[in-house]
């Protein structure tokens, strides 16, 4: 269910009579329908090669690696569509300065590769929302905005997949709660919110 959304804004820089008056603006929002359990988590890593022959590991993103420290899985499943098997795994070993994710495989073959990866997650719980509703500037870290109280509140979740058209987000949402789904660079933790029907 969308809604439209009414945000006003208080200018600090105008004079009293001004301040009163603020600036209105319009977006929609969705209710957040009840959560599932995620069985399966996945993300892209990158290998690279090491030294010896046919050893590699691999290399992952900021919010990957967040993610899998989050959640320390003991193997990730690669993903190998030329490869006759069910799965190749490929254990994690957790270490001070991040994740070693190394293993041997016939040279030549995965050299400067992107590859998906997946591992199982227990007990995490999975929300469908829009993809309007996420904002990830420069690509750092994914968030959406949660109304609570009347007022925009800043959310980080991590995007583990997509059904039915819609983003897969693990993080801090309960069922029912209402999510902004347009992108606007005016948008910050505690404006103000009007919900209008």
């Amino acid at each position: 269910m969308k809604y439209a959304i009414l945000f006003t804004f208080v200018l600090t820089a105008c004079s009293p009579s001004q301040k009163d008056k603020g600036f209105e603006l319009v977006t929609l929002a969705q209710n957040v329908s009840a959560g599932f359990q995620i069985e399966e988590i996945k993300l892209r890593a990158k290998v690279k090669k090491e030294r010896g022959e046919g050893v590699y590991s691999l290399e992952f993103s900021e919010e990957a690696l967040t993610h899998l420290l989050e959640n320390k899985p003991d193997r990730l499943s690669l993903d190998l569509p030329f490869l006759q098997r069910d799965q190749f795994l490929v254990p994690l070993r957790y270490r001070k300065d991040g994740i070693l994710a190394q293993f041997r495989f016939p040279a030549g073959w995965l050299d400067g590769s992107e590859l998906e990866a997946s591992y199982y997650a227990r007990g995490k719980i999975g929300y469908l929302v829009s993809a309007s509703a996420i904002y990830s500037p420069l690509g750092k870290e994914t968030y959406v905005f949660k109304l609570r109280n009347t007022k925009a509140e800043k959310i980080p979740v991590t995007v583990v997949g997509v059904k039915d058209s819609q983003l897969i987000v693990i993080g801090n949402l309960s069922a029912g709660d209402t999510i902004l789904t347009s992108r606007l660079g005016e948008v910050s933790s505690n404006i103000k919110v009007t919900v209008k029907l």
